[in-house]
């Protein structure tokens, strides 16, 4: 926490940053939600005339988070999901009953947003490893009310092993794009 930006640091730099034209703020990096005082931080980053948006694994979403950060001003949510079975997902997490938080996140956000302006989505960091998971995710946000994305194409993340496509990355994404409405991209 002594390392951590103060609400006074953040509001220096919404201010500094509105000098440059920035609008769009991730929250990311770690786990934003651990953070007591980001619903203080998003209302900051929100009253600037920023649209703060955040990136979380959904541990820590419950009815009251969900409601309060979305009260708070926050743009646009994602949770990530890497694989459409929950157990790989919690083996590469590392963290048993993860892939059910990150479901009851999105169910929550959902529920909870105060209006279809701010956005929740699905997302996965795609990987050498579950491309073919994304069209059971897509379908399974869609289940869910939420939107899907995909970032960073990463083969060397966590402990697992080299293991590269068995197809053309790019012409199945954009084939999926063009399949399902809910298969979005990045603000």
């Amino acid at each position: 926490p002594a390392d951590e930006l103060s609400l006074d640091d953040i509001r220096l730099i919404g201010k500094k940053l509105n000098r440059l034209g920035t609008l769009i703020i991730s929250l990311a990096g770690g786990e934003p939600l651990i953070r007591e005082d980001l619903y203080d931080v998003i209302s900051i980053l929100n009253e600037a005339d920023h649209f703060p948006i955040l990136i979380t694994n959904g541990w820590y979403v419950n009815e009251t988070v969900a409601r309060d950060i979305l009260r708070a001003g926050l743009q646009e949510i994602s949770v990530s999901v890497d694989y459409r079975d929950p157990k790989q997902h919690d083996a590469q997490r590392g963290c048993e009953g993860s892939w059910d938080r990150a479901m009851r996140a999105l169910e929550l956000l959902n529920r909870y947003r105060p209006d279809r302006r701010n956005r929740v989505h699905m997302i996965s960091v795609l990987m050498d490893d579950n491309i073919d998971d994304i069209e059971p995710l897509i379908l399974l946000s869609r289940d869910l009310g939420v939107t899907y994305m995909v970032n960073l194409y990463s083969w060397n993340r966590g402990a697992k092993n080299f293991c590269a496509p068995g197809r053309p990355v790019t012409e199945h994404l954009l084939e999926l794009k063009r399949k399902y409405p809910e298969f979005v991209t990045l603000t």
